[in-house]
């Protein structure tokens, strides 16, 4: 089983956000920026990104996606940890 890096949300679809890039047909520079801390999947790619899931044979769903969301928007209001 491939090895996926635990703060990769969606490792259990795709191994790499590169392979969800290619996979959607969008360039890893748009798709890569949307799981940065503070920043958000696009609701309007919702759709197309559960559609992919599911070529794979993964249910995905829009609360799954909202929930990544919610989740960097908090990673976001935590402090950075200062460099020693």
């Amino acid at each position: 089983m491939t090895q996926i890096a635990s703060s990769w949300s969606l490792g259990h679809v795709w191994p790499s956000k590169a392979a969800m890039a290619r996979h959607i047909g969008e360039p890893l520079g748009t798709v890569g920026p949307w799981f940065a801390k503070g920043r958000r999947i696009p609701p309007a790619r919702f759709v197309q990104i559960i559609n992919a899931a599911a070529e794979l044979g993964h249910e995905l769903t829009w609360q799954q996606l909202q929930a990544i969301n919610d989740q960097q928007d908090s990673d976001a209001d935590q402090p950075e940890a200062d460099a020693a």
